[in-house]
């Protein structure tokens, strides 16, 4: 059976606003935390969700439909002072327009790292496959023993 592989590392990359720490979890997602950040002199941790297309190699924030216009959805992206407070919305925007761009130059420059979650995602959900129909099988096998031992008791009685 195939061993369960972990997430690849993540990349700590340099920006205006401090550093931040990308791990690709696929071709498709990342996920960035970034424990230390300052925006307009406000010390905050932040995180961030996206997705994207593999063609692209271009990463977003998750969008969400609602009220007529695109947003981003609320688990996509947060941050949150170091009083406790989350940060508003223009601090998220600036964010963003510091994230989005650090990750798809890592992308564009990095393919290997997103291609390399890939396969070990796609690898850990063919090992789930496999335990499934080991345990699947497995019930055949009892039920199949149980009919066998009916059918036995059944011929000499």
């Amino acid at each position: 059976m195939r061993e369960t592989l972990g997430p690849v590392d993540p990349v700590s990359i340099d920006t205006p606003l401090g550093k931040i720490n990308v791990r690709p979890s696929g071709a498709k997602s990342v996920h960035v935390d970034a424990p230390s950040l300052s925006v307009d002199g406000k010390p905050l941790r932040a995180w961030a969700f996206l997705v994207g297309d593999a063609e692209t190699r271009c990463y977003e924030p998750i969008r969400e439909f609602r009220e007529g216009t695109f947003s981003t959805a609320l688990p996509a992206l947060g941050a949150r002072l170091v009083d406790g407070r989350d940060a508003d919305v223009v601090v998220l925007g600036k964010i963003v327009e510091v994230v989005v761009p650090a990750v798809n130059r890592l992308a564009q420059d990095k393919w290997q790292l997103f291609l390399e979650a890939e396969r070990r995602a796609i690898s850990n959900d063919i090992r789930g496959l496999e335990e499934k129909l080991d345990h699947l099988q497995a019930r055949i096998d009892a039920k199949e023993q149980e009919q066998n031992s009916t059918i036995v008791e059944l011929r000499q009685g």
